[in-house]
């Protein structure tokens, strides 16, 4: 468990490869590689929602 491809080390880089993608800190993603879980869009529908409640 602990050598290959299934050990905890690679586990941690597949996950922060996936948080990485997730957050798009330096934007090197566009929002069609980030896919529907980003947390670009997920703080852009809040602010919609947000403005539009002030309206």
């Amino acid at each position: 468990m602990n050598t290959g491809a299934d050990s905890y080390f690679e586990r941690v880089l597949k996950f922060g490869y996936g948080t990485e993608r997730a957050i798009n800190l330096f934007n090197q993603y566009g929002s069609e590689e980030q896919g529907s879980h980003s947390v670009d869009r997920v703080l852009q529908e809040m602010e919609d929602k947000i403005r539009a409640r002030k309206k």
